[in-house]
């Protein structure tokens, strides 16, 4: 077949957005900024971390250590314990999201609250199915870095055979992540949609997706590789947006760091935290009113590719 989705489906998808997001509306801007920060990024939690000095002349610096250690365990338990709740519930939250911003998207009617008490089911299943995804990934490479510790320190081998070692787990965690996130990528893509279409749980909603994309495995594996390189080209662009933002927003606060270092030259270090902390504060929501055209683009792409493989689940009017 000549005709591959994959292709036809870039220039619709274009001029979806172009017609959703021009002329500006700020309401709709908005609300997709929010469905970004979910869905398209900041999902990382930094650790906190925990640092201490002692007086050496008052004991020994191992038994202080230890002893600081053993008295702030539970204030590090508890915060592993809320950073843990934190990216579960951020998590679950962005599940939720994805069916969200479809059905915005589909009946183009941002109304967050609304979609967002209808698919909480829906994102809780989907949750449940990246946890476990996610669980097997991690044990996998649990066990590997293990295999690699034992491998390193064995002292029958030589530095060559830990290098080939070394890049052979690498080389194993590699080959059994790329099925995992051909899995997740086609979960969010196809399976999410089906389900709100078909009004089914996740594991049917799979069913009914296989049945879809083994239809036409040309189609399907033209599709996969082109939402690669699109996914790829998208961020590039993205990231640059994002940097040439941040360059322009970077010259004010600049020009207020040099005048309160003028006016006061001992003030440089608690000046540039401020600033710093100021200067991200700003950046996150230009970030994210960034990334609007470019996630709204590709969520149009996936639906529309979607719907000319099966036309029973056409999701776009």
């Amino acid at each position: 077949m000549s005709d591959y989705y994959a292709f036809s489906s870039i220039d619709p998808a274009i001029e979806r957005t172009k017609r959703l997001l021009w002329p500006f509306n700020k309401g709709i801007w908005l609300r997709i900024a929010l469905i970004s920060l979910f869905i398209g990024g900041f999902t990382s939690f930094n650790p906190f971390q925990f640092t201490s000095g002692t007086d050496s002349t008052e004991m020994p610096s191992s038994f202080a250590g230890s002893d600081l250690f053993m008295d702030q365990l539970p204030v590090i338990l508890g915060v592993v314990a809320v950073i843990i709740i934190l990216a579960l519930i951020f998590g679950y939250i962005s599940c939720v999201f994805q069916y969200l911003f479809v059905e915005c998207l589909s009946k183009n009617e941002f109304a967050i609250r609304k979609y967002f008490k209808t698919n909480t089911k829906r994102g809780a299943r989907l949750f449940g199915f990246e946890l476990v995804i996610g669980g097997l990934l991690i044990a996998v490479i649990m066990i590997a870095v293990f295999m690699m510790i034992m491998g390193f320190a064995s002292v029958s081998i030589d530095s060559m055979q830990k290098v080939g070692f070394f890049i052979s787990i690498f080389l194993l965690v590699l080959l059994l992540s790329i099925p995992i996130g051909i899995i997740m990528l086609f979960t969010v893509d196809f399976v999410v949609p089906i389900m709100i279409k078909e009004n089914c749980k996740l594991i049917e909603g799979w069913k009914k997706c296989w049945g879809v994309i083994k239809t036409d495995w040309s189609q399907t594996i033209i599709y996969l590789i082109m939402r690669i390189i699109i996914g790829i080209v998208v961020f590039i662009l993205m990231f640059i947006a994002i940097m040439i933002a941040a360059l322009v927003l970077a010259i004010p606060f600049f020009i207020v760091g040099l005048i309160a270092v003028g006016l006061n030259p001992g003030s440089f270090a608690i000046a540039f935290i401020i600033l710093l902390i100021l200067f991200i504060l700003c950046m996150i929501p230009i970030s994210l009113l960034i990334s609007v055209p470019f996630i709204t683009f590709g969520r149009y792409y996936s639906l529309n590719v979607l719907g000319l493989l099966d036309n029973n689940y056409t999701m776009l009017e």
